[in-house]
């Protein structure tokens, strides 16, 4: 793999994004439930008003409280979201270059003092989404790579993701297929 190098600002958008698509990897499983539950719960009432049968508060009540999880689940991201804009040391708006070669990935950020570089093997995991790579230094530090600050897009995509996949193996996520 040749030498990629990216200079880029990461947007508010580019962060939420981030932080919504970890949000729905960690909540997964209760997220599907929560949704089923919804449905069923939406369905149960329109038959329980169309005569159908009944209407039973229980199925109604349970319906309501994951609905309320959820406002909560999603409140609390956006909370996370506004805090972190607010902290001095937030890197959103801020000057990145990264250069990432077949080894390594080298991160600078002048304004935040950071210069630092990882072995690509030795990273927690990398998932590809639509539009940026979300490449995690450890489980708690992210760096996000969006796809627009590569020079040839799709060439350099289709370069990293197979970089990626070699040096990571099954911690590199990606809905992409190999071409």
């Amino acid at each position: 793999m040749e030498t990629i190098e990216a200079n880029y600002q990461i947007s508010i958008s580019d962060f939420r994004k981030a932080m919504y698509y970890g949000l729905t990897l960690r909540y997964n499983k209760a997220l599907k439930i929560m949704f089923f539950v919804l449905l069923i719960s939406i369905i149960y009432i329109v038959a329980g008003f169309s005569g159908v049968w009944e209407i039973n508060s229980l199925i109604p009540f349970i319906g309501i409280a994951y609905l309320i999880w959820g406002l909560l689940l999603f409140t609390g991201a956006e909370r996370g979201i506004r805090n972190y804009i607010k902290d001095p040391n937030c890197f959103i708006g801020k000057q990145y270059k990264i250069t990432l070669d077949a080894k390594r990935v080298h991160i600078q950020i002048p304004e935040c003092k950071v210069n630092t570089s990882y072995s690509i093997s030795k990273l927690a995991c990398v998932f590809e989404i639509s539009d940026m790579f979300l490449i995690y230094i450890t489980m708690r530090d992210l760096y996000i790579l969006p796809k627009r600050a590569l020079i040839d897009k799709d060439a350099e995509s289709r370069d990293l993701r197979e970089n990626f996949k070699v040096q990571l193996g099954e911690r590199f996520y990606t809905h992409f297929k190999r071409r």
